[in-house]
């Protein structure tokens, strides 16, 4: 679920909205910082994303219940123990959340918000909150540049430019006040973009699960039966092409997530030798060891570097036990997610030696 393209939808249709936003937490929470809930005041309880869900988003829709006409932006504070009995959490953290109004105004800016996504390039977005007014939102690129929104003068900017690296860094939304007010600066870095080589069972299985945890998605197979819209709803795109063309109708970048599972093992070396030569962030191959095994001395014979193939992921997806197409769908994306986090040190790297050739 994509909340950007879902603000687009209510504000182009001019629906009364409203947004939560976690700014701040400490200590254990259900939900990371910058997560979001758009809530509607005149369709009742209805909302579409969390902010840590059970009682905590249900305090936060009848907030909105309460005061349907609010048209300023708040910070609403929650304790997450029992004792409170407010949340129906016993994380122990706490949880602060920035409730705004949204309006026509601000389309543009989640317009190019999500056209930046999709060309996997990242923003900043700032809210400027100010005592009596509609919040405001101003856009920019990861130079300072103002993509969409108002405009700010170079000073504010330039405070803005000092703090972004803290918040990159962080993941977190930083707060500052300036003379127009105080500014929330969201840094949103686009989705993680996974390549699929492969429309079998295996590959329409990663699919789904990579995209129920916010990759952005292609699909890449030779057969039009495996390689449609049909069978991939979730996926931004889906290519009926031999598996070597399509590395030149997409970009393959540093960031860019492969995950190879071509039928029957055929293509996987081709694949995998052209995919090595973009410098991806992940690449993983099916298979069991000792077919791994022999596609890497195939490909050092034609002038791999050995060192290059040991960033390889394979056999593929960390070490669960997997054996149906679904099970190892979330194994694979598990690996993917570990990478993403920095995390993959922290998890097993053990391999299932007897991984299906599906």
């Amino acid at each position: 679920m994509n909340i950007f393209k879902e603000i687009c939808r209510s504000l182009a249709s001019e629906k009364r909205t409203m947004l939560a936003t976690i700014i701040a937490t400490s200590g254990s929470t259900p939900a990371p910082t910058e997560s979001k809930m758009l809530l509607f005041p005149d369709e009742g309880a209805r909302a579409i994303g969390t902010v840590g869900g059970g009682c905590l988003d249900a305090n936060i829709i009848v907030a909105v219940k309460d005061d349907p006409t609010n048209i300023h932006a708040r910070t609403m504070s929650f304790q997450l123990n029992d004792d409170t009995g407010d949340t129906g959490l016993n994380c122990g953290g706490t949880v602060t959340v920035f409730l705004e109004p949204l309006n026509a105004a601000m389309l543009p800016v989640y317009e190019k918000i999500v056209q930046m996504r999709e060309t996997a390039e990242d923003c900043c977005l700032i809210t400027t909150v100010k005592e009596g007014y509609p919040p405001q939102k101003i856009l920019m690129g990861m130079e300072g540049n103002v993509l969409a929104g108002s405009q700010l003068p170079e000073d504010e900017r330039a405070a803005i430019r000092d703090k972004l690296s803290a918040i990159i860094l962080t993941e977190t939304v930083g707060r500052i006040s300036l003379a127009s007010g105080e500014q929330m600066i969201e840094f949103i870095r686009s989705p993680a973009h996974v390549m699929i080589f492969g429309g079998g069972h295996v590959g329409k299985a990663v699919s789904r699960c990579a995209a129920l945890a916010g990759f952005r998605i292609t699909v890449v197979d030779d057969r039009r039966a495996f390689a449609n819209k049909e069978r991939f709803p979730e996926a931004d795109k889906v290519l009926c092409e031999s598996f070597e063309v399509a590395f030149s109708r997409v970009s393959v970048t540093p960031s860019t997530y492969v995950v190879i599972v071509t039928r029957g093992h055929r293509h996987d070396e081709g694949v995998l030798e052209k995919a090595l030569e973009h410098h991806p962030r992940y690449v993983g191959m099916i298979g069991s060891k000792r077919k791994v095994l022999v596609v890497f001395e195939h490909l050092t014979a034609r002038g791999v570097s050995p060192e290059l193939l040991s960033h390889v992921h394979a056999p593929i997806g960390l070490s669960i036990g997997a054996r149906t197409a679904e099970e190892i769908g979330v194994s694979v994306v598990a690996e993917l997610i570990a990478v993403r986090r920095n995390a993959i040190d922290q998890v097993s790297r053990s391999r299932s030696s007897d991984l299906p050739h599906l």
